[in-house]
């Protein structure tokens, strides 16, 4: 307990992994690892393409690569549920499932701040606990006013903001079952406000997609394959 999980292969288990990665879908699931790793980098700040040309950027990352098969730098690359949940709010929201939709594309905004937050804390080299703390004891109007603020120093959307609060409110509504007093004639109404709120959810992804994609990946792009195969 306590030391480095180390796997030992047989000398013939070891010819078969290699095997495996000079095959075109190993070679894809080995280009996938490195893309995140390398992204999972820029965000952690490890790696940080801003001001530099391909060729610098790309010398920067072979020699975070090295350090990492040389065991000189640890492998880190972050969990992330985003692009599932968007998929599936989309999904419900094309299926005219309107409360469930809500729920993922709520979910969704709150792991994007989460993980924009976390981006924060980590180029700092502060601990995870800070990261932890913050994260339960913030609402997400102060999430989405402290990254803005720290990644841009810019003032955040007043309207933004309350659209994130708009649907979060149809979120803590559903899951809460807040509509069961409601008077029948009101449902006009309610199905509005979830028609709203999906409007504005869109709105929010877009806003945060650009925002991550500008001040947390700094505009990363995937490697492309013939460069990474030369690689």
């Amino acid at each position: 307990m306590g030391k480095d999980l180390e796997i030992e292969l047989t000398p013939n288990k070891r010819r078969r992994v290699k095997k495996l990665f000079h095959t075109r879908k190993g070679q894809d699931l080995a280009r996938r690892m490195t893309d995140c790793l390398i992204e999972t980098a820029v965000v952690d700040g490890n790696l940080d393409p801003r001001g530099k040309t391909k060729k610098q950027f790309h010398d920067e990352v072979l020699k975070y690569l090295r350090d990492i098969v040389q065991n000189k730098a640890p492998i880190a690359w972050n969990i992330d549920f985003r692009s599932g949940l968007l998929r599936q709010a989309r999904r419900l929201r094309k299926n005219k499932k309107r409360e469930e939709a809500v729920l993922y594309y709520a979910t969704w905004i709150e792991h994007m701040l989460n993980s924009m937050v976390a981006a924060i804390f980590r180029r700092r080299k502060l601990p995870d606990d800070w990261i932890r703390d913050f994260i339960k004891e913030s609402g997400l109007k102060a999430k989405y006013a402290f990254v803005i603020i720290i990644l841009s120093d810019k003032r955040p959307s007043k309207q933004q903001a309350v659209s994130i609060r708009e649907v979060a409110d149809r979120r803590n509504q559903f899951v809460h079952y807040k509509w069961l007093y409601y008077q029948e004639e009101k449902g006009d109404e309610l199905k509005k406000s979830y028609e709203r709120a999906l409007v504005q959810a869109e709105k929010i992804v877009r806003h945060l997609q650009e925002i991550e994609k500008r001040y947390v990946k700094h505009g990363l792009r995937r490697m492309p394959r013939r460069q990474w195969q030369q690689s």
